[in-house]
């Protein structure tokens, strides 16, 4: 009799452990599919811009599915949508990466006539990961006048210089700053982490930068990620505000930078 019990006695606690040991593992494999892509984006539109000027983090996120693709970009466009000239980050495993396998700087722009002008790409260095590069557009008047589009390093180094002349169909003005995070990938984990964007600027006709000081509009994915969202409003801080984003498989609006 008191053998059997020692039995019963033992076995309760190998099956209280498996019972834990499953729980935990459900507990660490969520995971949100965002296979047919998750956006978030800041908006400001209806004014009058000749560029805008951001620094953002710049994050190299693990990505899981054969063709993800993660962007971080921002966008200067018309009230009809087109012309509109892009500046960011992308990392992409498969076909969909704008601009290949691995972690780029790149820019693109659109005309008036809808026509597609490929820009430029270029490598990441790894000294730039998990710093705040940063990102510009703005009108230039010589040979003919366009948009000229930089990145710097956190340095001051420059990464990236591209000139869309106005015979692309594009405009010296824009009405509407686009900053989009999106992924196309199944989120599991801390998949893009806590980044920041701050020093937040648009451009004068005289081509002076001016921080932001409205907030704009903020539209985010549901559920998340990505998550984005207003830790110091513009108009609340004198440096244009700090917007947070990141992508956690966690219906949590909050990020943690750097983590």
């Amino acid at each position: 009799m008191f053998k059997h019990l020692r039995k019963g006695l033992l076995i309760a606690p190998i099956l209280l452990l498996l019972l834990l040991g499953f729980a935990t593992a459900f507990a660490h494999t969520a995971t949100t599919n965002c296979s047919a892509n998750c956006e978030s984006h800041q908006v400001w539109s209806g004014g009058s811009t000749y560029g805008f000027g951001s620094q953002t983090t710049v994050s190299s996120p693990g990505l899981h599915d054969t063709n993800a693709q993660w962007e971080r970009r921002f966008v200067l466009s018309t009230s009809g949508g087109n012309p509109q000239v892009e500046v960011g980050i992308t990392k992409g495993r498969g076909t969909l990466g704008a601009c290949g396998v691995g972690l780029w700087y790149y820019s693109r722009a659109v005309g008036s006539d809808g026509s597609y002008h490929g820009g430029t790409c270029f490598p990441v260095p790894s000294a730039d990961i998990n710093a705040g590069s940063f990102f510009q557009i703005n009108d230039y008047t010589s040979n003919g006048g366009g948009n000229l589009v930089q990145v710097f390093s956190a340095g001051g180094v420059s990464r990236l210089t591209q000139f869309f002349p106005y015979t692309d169909h594009l405009s010296s003005t824009y009405n509407t700053i686009n900053y989009d995070e999106d992924i196309t990938d199944h989120v599991t984990g801390h998949e893009v982490w806590g980044s920041l964007w701050t020093n937040n600027q648009w451009v004068q006709s005289n081509g002076t930068f001016v921080y932001i000081t409205v907030n704009g509009t903020l539209s985010t994915h549901s559920p998340t990620p990505p998550q984005m969202y207003w830790f110091k409003t513009p108009n609340s801080s004198p440096s244009g505000g700090q917007l947070y984003s990141c992508e956690y498989d966690s219906t949590s609006n909050s990020c943690t930078l750097g983590s």
